[in-house]
């Protein structure tokens, strides 16, 4: 609850940001699915299918397809430029 109250619309309840990127990464799951006409994954709406709730089994579920960030490379690019 956030702070106990009832807001005006929406449900009640809060996500942590463990359950929002649970939800964030299973609907990306679920958008590549069915753009490959295959079922997605079930209870997206509920955090997925997959028990992940420590950070090291998160970013796991969310590098499923073994792509890795370039931020979070081992030897990550050189910036190029300024801004």
């Amino acid at each position: 609850m956030f702070k106990n109250e009832k807001p005006a619309y929406g449900p009640a309840e809060v996500r942590t940001f463990a359950e929002q990127a649970k939800h964030v990464a299973c609907a990306n799951f679920a958008f590549a699915a069915e753009l490959d006409g295959q079922k997605p994954p079930d209870a997206c709406d509920k955090g997925g299918p997959g028990p992940a709730k420590t950070k090291k089994e998160l970013l796991l579920y969310l590098r499923l397809n073994g792509i890795i960030p370039p931020a979070s490379r081992e030897n990550p690019p050189a910036l190029r430029g300024t801004y």
